[in-house]
């Protein structure tokens, strides 16, 4: 998925999360309000990949979060 394409998602209000591991685990997002920068989901790092993880399937999870 391009960045027009994730425009596109983000216009119609879907969120697109990505899974980062540095410099340390943490989510970013692009959403409607943002849909030309990543922003750090939550403002923060995670302890571990795992908790991140379990954070992303949860979102995954609700009708308009989309992994890029």
């Amino acid at each position: 998925m391009d960045a027009s394409d994730q425009r596109k998602l983000c216009m119609q209000g879907f969120t697109i999360i990505r899974r980062m591991d540095t410099p340390k685990p943490h989510i970013k997002y692009k959403s409607k309000d943002n849909p030309d920068n990543w922003k750090k989901f939550m403002g923060g790092f995670y302890l571990s990949k795992a908790a991140r993880d379990r954070t992303m399937k949860a979102l995954k999870e609700k009708e308009n979060y989309v992994e890029d």
